[in-house]
């Protein structure tokens, strides 16, 4: 199986490499909403997201800003809200952010780490179903 470089995270991680940094969410809606449910609103920081029609416009009583403006944040974690979570690493990779270190993606997204993995294998499978044949 060919390994993506993404970082999943657990509730208890997530706390943990939250704990005195500022936490921005990248993705805003329902997802952000739900973590926001797991780790505070209190250790927020900002919202960002990739699309520009939502700058400007505020969710969780925080502005929605354009991801650059991250640049800037020192000692910063982001949560990766966003189904589109492939690609967001790849960016905040681009930006010089270190996976799992610096950005992980939100637990409420755990359940589509499963689909993303079976979605890297390539192998041949050969199911049977038990019976006899004569």
């Amino acid at each position: 199986m060919k390994k993506r470089e993404i970082a999943f995270s657990t509730t208890s991680e997530l706390n943990r490499s939250c704990v005195n940094r500022s936490v921005v969410l990248f993705g805003a809606g329902p997802i952000a909403a739900k973590t926001v449910r797991i780790i505070g609103k209190n250790k927020l920081h900002s919202i960002v997201d990739n699309a520009s029609n939502l700058w400007g416009k505020f969710e969780l009583d925080l502005e929605i800003k354009d991801p650059k403006s991250i640049l800037g944040i020192e000692n910063i974690f982001i949560i990766i809200c966003t189904t589109s979570f492939a690609e967001v690493s790849h960016q905040l990779r681009e930006f010089g952010l270190k996976q799992g270190e610096d950005f992980c993606v939100s637990p409420i997204l755990n359940d589509l780490r499963i689909i993303d993995e079976l979605e890297t294998v390539s192998k041949k499978m050969l199911f049977t179903n038990g019976s006899l044949q004569r």
